[in-house]
């Protein structure tokens, strides 16, 4: 569809508020993270409480939870409009690529691609034409390629166009088909020498299956990841010869946290990741060795998670005391195993 007819089209008003609130929520998660690299640039300008070390991994932590609350908005958004009826997912679709001005173009050809299948569903085969000519061959996948190619065979045959149809029923058969999940030469010729467009388009709607959106689990991920790179940032980079150190309770309580929870995620994607490998090789000799270099990787990856929870944990040896209070700071008294005590204040 065309920029100038998008600019009248009739939206329906339900759609249209749970699209706005979606771009509003990537939007909050922007301005969100900026806000918090000025605040932490402020800070490491105008006090000296952070070396450069743990000043650089706030500003990781924080990218890393922006991408992270990126991910989960654009998984929640795909759970929603997969649950709208046709029509309502094809709108839905076409305002987000609307008001999604800036858009590199591996987004903007998977969300032209999704656009035009809906298209072909709901029978508006001009606008599903006006879409294709819009993406970029040169920056698709094969898998995006050959779904390309067969809505163009779909729109040649609808059109009645048989050059156009032989011509990128050439280019469809020229892409292997790795999944089994596309028709055969055979198969796709005989169902338009039969005019049976309703078998095209339903094995068209089995391109695009519907994800299981693991909306929950990435967010997990995203805070412990931030998390960690906040803590052990903080831990290694505080300023000590300032004065400045991390209370004792919170470093026992963190430490344990990312310990514990880094040790689960990395044994969790190392057996993700040899089960994704494991599918594509055949022979028992190219297993093992990945198998036994994903064991030696993640033995030398726990070793190290361990090494810095003994580090952290010697490190806070001792007892802290909380000695006074008053309005602007907590008197605490810090009694080390061995060694004479110190004294801090800690707002």
């Amino acid at each position: 569809m065309l920029d100038s007819e998008l600019k009248t089209y009739p939206w329906n008003p339900t759609v249209k508020k749970k699209a706005r609130r979606v771009f509003m929520l990537r939007w909050l998660f922007v301005i969100l993270a900026a806000a918090a690299i000025f605040f932490l640039t402020y800070q490491k300008l105008t006090t000296n409480v952070w070396g450069l070390t743990a000043f650089l991994c706030q500003l990781l932590a924080v990218i890393e939870l922006a991408f992270g609350l990126q991910f989960v908005e654009a998984g929640w958004s795909r759970k929603i409009s997969s649950r709208m009826p046709l029509d309502e997912h094809y709108e839905y679709a076409l305002y987000m690529y609307h008001i999604q001005s800036v858009r590199d173009l591996a987004t903007n050809n998977r969300m032209l691609l999704l656009i035009a299948s809906l298209e072909i569903q709901l029978g508006k085969y001009d606008h599903a034409t006006q879409t294709i000519t819009q993406i970029s061959v040169g920056k698709c996948t094969p898998v995006q390629l050959k779904q390309l190619y067969y809505m163009q065979i779909l729109l040649a045959a609808e059109a009645g166009d048989t050059d156009t149809k032989n011509q990128f029923l050439t280019r469809y058969t020229g892409i292997p088909d790795t999944n089994g999940e596309y028709p055969s030469e055979a198969e796709l010729t005989t169902w338009i020498e039969a005019e049976e467009m309703d078998r095209l388009i339903s094995a068209l709607k089995k391109f695009t299956p519907t994800r299981k959106e693991h909306i929950l689990r990435t967010c997990l991920i995203t805070i412990v990841l931030a998390y960690s790179t906040f803590f052990y940032g903080a831990w290694y980079g505080i300023n000590r010869s300032a004065g400045y150190a991390i209370r004792y309770y919170f470093a026992e309580i963190s430490v344990i946290f990312v310990s514990v929870t880094l040790s689960c995620l990395l044994i969790w994607g190392m057996i993700c990741l040899y089960k994704r490998q494991k599918s594509l090789l055949n022979r028992k000799a190219a297993r093992r060795i990945i198998a036994v270099s994903y064991a030696a990787l993640t033995l030398f990856l726990l070793s190290l998670i361990g090494y810095s929870f003994l580090i952290v944990s010697f490190g806070v040896e001792g007892t802290e005391t909380v000695t006074g209070q008053d309005q602007h700071y907590i008197y605490l008294s810090v009694q080390p195993d061995y060694g004479i005590a110190t004294q801090s204040r800690n707002r």
